[in-house]
C-alpha cells in the first residue's frame, strides 16, 4: 500500500493561526447573537403614536403635615 500524504508538508505549521481566526470567528457570532434585538409586528404601531387625544385627569393635591424637627442631640431618653 502506497502513503498518499506528502511527507515535505507540515499541515500543524498553520493550525494555532486557524485555531485563533476561528475562536474570533465564533467570538463574533457570539457577540452578534446576544446583541440582536426583535420587535413584535404589530398593527397598532401608528395607533399607539397618536398623541392627540388629551388626558385631562384631575390629579387631587394631597395635604401635607409639618412635623416638628427633632435634632438627635436635643432628644431626652426616658429614664
Amino acid at each position: 500500500m502506497e502513503i498518499k500524504k506528502n511527507p515535505k508538508v507540515n499541515h500543524s505549521k498553520d493550525s494555532k493561526l486557524y485555531f485563533v481566526i476561528g475562536l474570533a470567528l465564533i467570538l463574533f457570532l457570539t457577540w452578534r447573537a446576544i446583541e440582536w434585538k426583535s420587535y413584535e409586528k404589530s398593527n397598532y404601531d401608528y395607533e399607539a403614536l397618536n398623541v392627540d387625544v388629551e388626558d385631562d385627569e384631575e390629579i387631587p393635591i394631597t395635604e401635607q403635615l409639618k412635623t416638628p424637627h427633632r435634632h438627635p442631640h436635643r432628644l431626652q431618653h426616658p429614664k
